[in-house]
């Protein structure tokens, strides 16, 4: 497999996880949840399984980068300037908006005093200092807020993007393998409830070990045959995604304290990945679905970070005001309006930070690069 280009399956993938994380997270767009949210999640399916699927597509792509840029052995002295440019690309990918949307929750907090949604100030600039510094999964443990507790998953991202490398410089291949094989299983087969305040729950890399292992696939016969066999059949596998993708938003409620839950729904969003990764156009829209889903695909990051501080700055002016919009009728036009404003922010965030940063990060790669070949973040 090529690892110079985007999968369009895949980026299209991104649209539905974020989709699937905004749809998780509505309880937040207002001061109380609607009658008809709080029957879905509690009776029908939840959505946090989007995070999962972002996960297993991450460890596919870093997996991707990190093969084109560590092709020349094991070590440091062969692996040093390949190391540079993935880590100063990551850095100008990811830290600039994660910084800037984290400032921002900080700003609030101090600015409303206690008043709405942004809780204390006190609290909250130590979980900013711990989303800045990766570390926002563990120090959930000690304290939950909802503040900055998207950050939890980057976190877990971030502290995997300096692993890997890592091991596949120092680490021979097939140990590496090894490593995050008995990693993956035993993550996959323990009992994690559903709880931020557990360790147990907060410290995932199976997904993104999956997504690992989805690449090293793609150099295997069996890929190619799979891809042989099932050349014709886009409907079939688009059936099968959409069969998938359902599944993991039902698992977390049917299957709701049954111990394998969360590994059983990582095996579905890998399984979603792969057939992707086949690249037989089943997840590829033509129409005008196609610009939709690239949009939103493009823009996830953005949207992932911006939703709940936009969220929560209209509900803290919202109190702040006292006009409270509580009132069932109001609350469905609320949800709509911060929706449209949480888009509004994610275009401003992402052509004003991440397009020209991750662009200045790609330059600044090269000059590491010099005249080789540069990967696409």
């Amino acid at each position: 497999m090529s690892s110079n280009h985007h999968i369009k399956e895949v980026d299209n993938l991104r649209a539905v996880a974020i989709v699937m994380t905004l749809v998780a997270h509505l309880g937040f767009f207002t001061h109380e949840n609607n009658d008809w949210y709080a029957y879905v999640i509690q009776n029908v399916a939840q959505f946090w399984g989007g995070v999962d699927l972002f996960f297993v597509i991450s460890g596919f792509v870093i997996s991707k980068q990190l093969h084109a840029l560590l092709l020349v052995g094991d070590g440091w002295s062969a692996n040093a300037d390949g190391l540079k440019v993935f880590f100063v690309k990551r850095f100008f990918r990811i830290f600039p908006q994660a910084f800037f949307w984290a400032a921002v929750v900080l700003f609030f907090s101090w600015y409303f005093q206690g008043v709405g949604k942004f809780g204390d100030v006190s609290k909250v600039i130590w979980h900013f200092w711990a989303s800045i510094l990766s570390v926002e999964n563990i120090y959930l443990i000690f304290d939950v807020i909802p503040q900055l507790s998207i950050y939890w998953s980057l976190s877990i991202e971030e502290q995997f993007y300096i692993i890997f490398p890592l091991l596949l410089v120092f680490l021979p291949r097939k140990k590496v393998f090894a490593v995050f094989l008995v990693a993956a299983v035993v993550q996959l087969l323990l009992p994690r409830p559903v709880d931020q305040s557990k360790i147990i729950f907060m410290v995932r890399y199976d997904a993104l070990i999956l997504g690992y292992f989805i690449y090293l696939w793609t150099f295997t016969s069996h890929y190619l045959n799979v891809r042989g066999r099932l050349g014709n059949r886009s409907q079939v596998l688009f059936t099968v995604q959409i069969l998938l993708l359902l599944a993991i938003m039902v698992i977390p409620v049917h299957m709701r304290g049954v111990w394998c839950m969360v590994g059983v729904l990582d095996i579905f969003c890998c399984l979603i990945v792969a057939i992707s990764v086949l690249q037989l156009k089943a997840f590829e829209f033509r129409t005008w679905a196609g610009n939709v889903f690239g949009y939103l695909g493009k823009r996830s990051y953005a949207i992932y970070l911006c939703h709940i501080p936009v969220a929560f700055l209209l509900l803290s002016a919202d109190s702040l005001l006292g006009t409270h919009w509580a009132p069932q009728k109001i609350m469905d036009y609320q949800i709509f309006g911060t929706i449209v404003l949480i888009f509004v922010a994610a275009e401003m965030s992402y052509q004003l930070i991440e397009k020209p940063l991750r662009e200045r990060g790609r330059v600044l790669a090269q000059r590491w690069q010099g005249a080789a070949r540069t990967v696409p973040v």
